[in-house]
């Protein structure tokens, strides 16, 4: 089986998972934290330095970790709504033990997995906007200066409605228009270092226009647009997955 884990309206990865099924990719299933979360049985054990993984969900679908072939995990938050009921502290101790199963369980599974999660997200290590410029400047590219203190005194760290060209990176392939990455061309390298510094196999990274109309960094994502990666980036997580 091979499966993509992924909100119910996650429209990159529901664009991915028709791509897929359309190149005979096989057994393929969705299945979104909802599903996994408010299952009929879940069993979670870790026994010689094995981990074991298996659930039921509500409809009757069987997740098997040892039958598992490949993943696309795009899991970044659980859902909570059953623990509504709890007192605050109650609720907070085991939205952390249900945020603790899932993490064990996805780092434990042994097949190829894109993203694997990390001690910071389910989907990958989630960090801050100063962290992603920061990272960016070790790989090579270009943001602007910025200081923080107890707010973000920088334009590069603020949100920015001037992105104007967005790539993803597939263990260091980078994939966008053609027309993207003609404009990008010099920072090929760089961006695929930003990618290896991340951890991600998958990311995407983004740039906006700088004073001189020259890309500069913007910020990246362990949860990128797909679509802009077109039937090329479909061949690749196909030759991924299978």
């Amino acid at each position: 089986m091979i499966c993509i884990f992924c909100p119910a309206k996650d429209l990159p990865a529901l664009w991915a998972y028709q791509g897929l099924k359309r190149r005979g990719l096989f057994p393929l299933e969705i299945f979104t934290p909802e599903a996994l979360v408010y299952n009929q049985r879940l069993e979670h054990r870790l026994q010689n330095d094995e981990t074991l993984i298996h659930i039921t969900t509500r409809d009757g679908r069987e997740l098997n970790g040892g039958a598992i072939r490949g993943v696309l995990n795009r899991i970044n938050t659980l859902p909570q709504e059953h623990l509504r009921a709890a007192g605050s502290a109650d609720r907070l101790y085991a939205v952390q033990e249900q945020h603790a199963v899932f993490l064990s369980w996805l780092h434990g599974l042994t097949c190829t997995v894109i993203n694997s999660p990390g001690p910071r997200g389910l989907c990958g290590d989630l960090r801050s906007p100063t962290e992603w410029v920061w990272l960016a400047g070790r790989a090579g590219l270009p943001a602007i200066p910025f200081r923080q203190g107890s707010t973000i005194n920088s334009p590069a760290l603020l949100p920015s409605r001037t992105i104007t060209h967005q790539v993803t990176v597939l263990d260091g392939e980078i994939y966008s228009s053609p027309h993207t990455l003609k404009i990008l061309d010099a920072f090929r390298a760089s961006i695929a270092r930003l990618a290896g510094l991340s951890g991600l196999r998958l990311l995407g990274v983004e740039f906006r226009r700088g004073p001189d109309g020259e890309p500069i960094f913007a910020s990246a994502t362990p949860l990128p647009d797909l679509r802009l990666g077109g039937e090329a980036l479909l061949d690749a997580l196909e030759d991924v997955l299978a």
